[in-house]
């Protein structure tokens, strides 16, 4: 449901690569999501969606592909 919105946030922040469909389940961090980025990445989503990202995502490895994100954007969204 919010898949466009976290393909597009997370390839404006990602400038190395861009993140395609098949690579969702992919480590970001590979693909260059360095902690800067993926601070301004958590950033963006919470102001797009108007969502919190409690604490216990703020960890790189928590949030670390498209996949993931997604379950979390998910979770929360569902509980607003």
């Amino acid at each position: 449901m919010y898949e466009e919105i976290v393909f597009q946030i997370v390839n404006e922040h990602i400038t190395k690569n861009e993140i395609t469909p098949d690579q969702v389940s992919e480590d970001l961090q590979l693909l260059g999501m360095d902690s800067i980025t993926f601070i301004r990445i958590v950033v963006a989503l919470e102001e797009a969606l108007e969502i919190e990202v409690p604490d216990n995502y703020l960890l790189m490895n928590e949030m670390n592909s498209v996949d993931k994100i997604l379950s979390v954007v998910n979770s929360l969204k569902a509980k607003s």
